[in-house]
């Protein structure tokens, strides 16, 4: 090889070198783009949810104000000129003082705080209060309520239930056991017999409740099973079947009906609570107690598919007449596009009145939606026609539910510490009536069988006496 040569070699090799540089620098950059560009489509991805769900929230925020504003501009243009909106006429001397909430006619002084359950004695004013024990009360309208008894022995009782003819008495709790009660002497209580939950131990008895004939026992218990007793037994009581309300899910235990009536013909079983496969209530026709079957289901709250739980039936009354149903349900999902939220600041509440003309298809004719304002009002939705009247009342879930003796009236007891009187002349179109303010959540409500007045019992307070007139 020449000198020439030579030359020529040593001068390319520092040219390669620089472009093979200028390419790894251009592969270092191209890489490191596409891995920056990977993380934010990877973090947008992941954003993506929680910001349509904040957009979601922002939305409801706004439409609640937008009907807060034009609810303001209705009053200040139907106000008399010259005043401000929702002042009267004018007048001297300063301005009437606001009513007086309404007001109970009676405590039940030295009843436990949060009563579970509360129950009239079909053919006198005797109430049975059910709290750390179950305590009776003589009921007059003229009198302060009247202590007469105690029941001993019942532990950690949950449910009670009075006889169609009110000479007996039911009563079940975290023992499993049910009793019965000769009360014929409501003074002097006398214990007739215990029973279980079924042909086996069922767990702690959640519900109780009388067939139209006085036979029939229904016995909701937590294992998920309804038993079904013969009370009118010469022998004592017998049992004679059971149904399924929910079966064990994947690790879940089963949480068994939290309430179960009769109809009023005593035809029908209906049952409410957690774990029922998105059908959180269950109807039987025990038309023959031996072989029940299931009727019907129904869904207060339309069910998603990706949703692992389902709504939590707190309530269930059949009205005297057997035409409606009222179910008080809830959960704490919402769902965004495909995707399903928890959490216990988005959970949605409602009771439902249910036509029960077609029993094998009963309809919503009125959905009474847990509300965002100040005042019961009409649910607007522009964007469809709603199949049932939505009206918004409480401002939390409902826990408590009560038709009176004629069908008219329904009591709503929440934990927004009240209880909402609804007029159901129309049931339809359901009016409220009455606002009864209560320290805490209202935990049970009864009416006394000839519907003058009205029970209620709230964690933070005693069982309280209100007239309904």
């Amino acid at each position: 090889m020449g000198a020439d040569d030579h030359v020529s070699t040593c001068s390319t090799s520092p040219t390669r070198t620089r472009r093979r540089a200028a390419f790894e620098a251009v592969i270092m950059i191209a890489a490191s783009a596409g891995i920056v560009a990977a993380a934010v489509v990877w973090s947008w991805w992941v954003l993506l949810p929680g910001l349509v769900l904040q957009f979601a929230l922002l939305i409801r925020v706004v439409t609640e104000y937008e009907q807060r504003e034009q609810a303001r501009r209705t009053r200040e243009r139907l106000a008399p000129p010259g005043l401000p909106a929702g002042d009267g006429p004018r007048m001297d001397g300063p301005p009437p003082a606001p009513p007086a909430p309404p007001a109970p006619i009676a405590c039940l002084t030295g009843t436990a705080w949060g009563a579970r359950a509360l129950a009239f004695r079909p053919d006198q004013r005797v109430l049975a209060v059910v709290a750390n024990t179950v305590s009776l009360w003589k009921i007059t309208m003229t009198a302060e309520p009247d202590h007469i008894a105690d029941l001993a022995g019942v532990g950690a009782c949950s449910a009670v239930a009075f006889h169609p003819r009110g000479n007996m008495l039911a009563t079940g709790g975290d023992h499993g056991i049910v009793t019965l009660w000769d009360v014929t002497d409501s003074t002097h209580p006398v214990r007739m017999a215990i029973g279980g939950g079924g042909p086996a131990d069922r767990g702690p008895v959640r519900s109780l409740d009388f067939g139209a004939n006085g036979r029939l026992l229904s016995v909701g218990n937590s294992d998920g099973t309804i038993a079904l007793w013969d009370v009118g037994n010469r022998v004592g009581p017998m049992w004679i079947s059971s149904v399924v309300y929910s079966r064990r899910r994947s690790q879940r235990p089963p949480s068994g009906p939290q309430v179960v009536r009769f109809s009023p013909d005593g035809r029908l079983l209906a049952a409410g609570g957690y774990n029922n496969r998105y059908r959180a209530v269950a109807v039987w026709d025990v038309s023959n107690p031996v072989r029940p079957t299931r009727g019907i289901r129904l869904s207060p709250h339309a069910p998603h598919p990706s949703a692992s739980d389902t709504p939590r039936v707190q309530a269930v009354e059949f009205s005297p007449n057997g035409r409606l149903l009222a179910t008080a349900s809830e959960h704490d999902y919402t769902v965004v596009g495909q995707y399903v939220y928890y959490s216990p600041h988005l959970h949605h509440s409602m009771v439902v009145l249910w036509s029960l003309a077609a029993r094998r298809r009963p309809t919503k004719i009125a959905v009474l939606s847990e509300r965002g304002g100040d005042t019961a009002r009409p649910r607007q939705r522009r964007w469809r026609k709603p199949a049932a009247t939505e009206l918004t009342g409480h401002a939390a879930p409902v826990r408590a539910l009560a038709f009176s003796p004629d069908g008219t009236l329904l009591a709503t007891g929440g934990n927004d510490d009240a209880v909402l009187v609804w007029d159901l002349t129309n049931p339809t179109s359901p009016r409220h009536v009455r606002t009864l303010p209560h320290k805490g959540a209202v935990t049970a409500v009864a009416f006394s069988p000839d519907g003058r007045l009205l029970a209620t019992a709230s964690e933070r307070s005693s069982s309280l006496l209100w007239a309904v007139s």
